[in-house]
C-alpha cells in the first residue's frame, strides 16, 4: 500500500478537524415554541432563558390561555412575539373551517392584536393539521401559516434533554436553508434551550426573528 503525499494528509486532517469543531453548518436560524402559555410555570421559565440569551422568539398562543393568565401573556408580548395557535388548540382539519373561523382563529387573534397591536398575523394549526383549502381560507383572510423544519418533539415529557440536544446536534445540518425551530414547553426544553442557545454563540449562529425570515 502507497503511502498518502504529505500535502493530502495534512489537507484530510485539516477537514476532519474542522468537522468535529463545527458541529453546525447553518449560520442562521428562527426559533418558535408552541402552546404557550400552556403550562405557565415553564414559560416563565423559558422567557428567563431567552432573554438571558437576548434573543427573539415567536410564541405560538393558545387563545384560552393567553385570557387566564394576562400577566404572563403580557409578559410574553413585552419581551417576545405573539401568534396564533387557535383558541382551544382545536384540530381544525377535524373542523367546519368557516363555522370555527371567527370563535378559534378570530378570537385568539383578537387577544393578540390587543396585546401587540401592529403584530403580523402568523398561524400554525394544532397537531399540524390543514388542508389546502384551509390554508387558501387562512390565506385570504390575511394570515400567514407557518409550520417548521425542525422539532425534537418534545412535548413529551418522556423525551430527555439530552435527547433534545442530541437531536440538534445530529439532525440541524440536515436543512441547508435557515431552519424554522419548533420548541415545546415540556421540562426538558427548558434546560436544552439554555445550552443549544450557548452553543449558538460560540459557533457564531445568529438567531433571527420570524418577520425578518419572512422578510428575506
Amino acid at each position: 500500500m502507497k503511502c498518502l503525499p504529505r500535502c493530502f494528509l495534512f489537507a484530510f486532517l485539516v477537514v476532519i478537524s474542522c468537522s468535529k469543531n463545527n458541529e453546525y453548518m447553518v449560520r442562521e436560524v428562527v426559533l418558535t415554541f408552541d402552546d404557550a402559555p400552556n403550562f405557565p410555570a415553564n414559560t416563565s421559565k423559558i422567557l428567563d432563558v431567552l432573554r438571558s440569551h437576548q434573543v427573539k422568539a415567536t410564541f405560538f398562543c393558545v387563545g384560552e390561555y393567553l385570557r387566564t393568565y394576562p400577566d404572563l401573556a403580557s409578559r410574553i408580548a413585552s419581551e417576545q412575539f405573539l401568534a396564533n395557535h387557535t383558541y382551544t388548540h382545536l384540530n381544525i382539519e377535524d373542523s367546519n373551517l368557516s363555522a370555527i373561523f371567527k370563535q378559534e382563529i378570530l378570537q385568539t387573534q383578537f387577544i393578540i392584536d390587543s396585546l401587540q397591536p401592529f403584530n403580523k398575523h402568523y398561524f400554525r394549526p394544532p397537531y399540524s393539521k390543514l388542508t389546502m383549502k384551509e390554508k387558501l381560507t387562512l390565506l385570504s383572510n390575511g394570515f400567514d401559516v407557518v409550520m417548521w423544519d425542525l422539532s425534537a418533539e418534545e412535548w413529551n415529557d418522556k423525551i430527555s434533554t439530552q435527547d433534545v440536544i442530541d437531536y440538534y446536534h445530529t439532525n440541524l445540518n440536515s436543512k441547508a436553508q435557515i431552519p424554522i425551530i419548533l420548541f415545546h414547553l415540556s421540562n426538558s426544553t427548558i434546560e436544552a434551550l439554555d445550552i443549544l442557545l450557548t452553543e449558538f454563540e460560540k459557533k457564531n449562529i445568529k438567531v433571527i426573528t420570524l418577520d425578518d425570515y419572512k422578510s428575506r
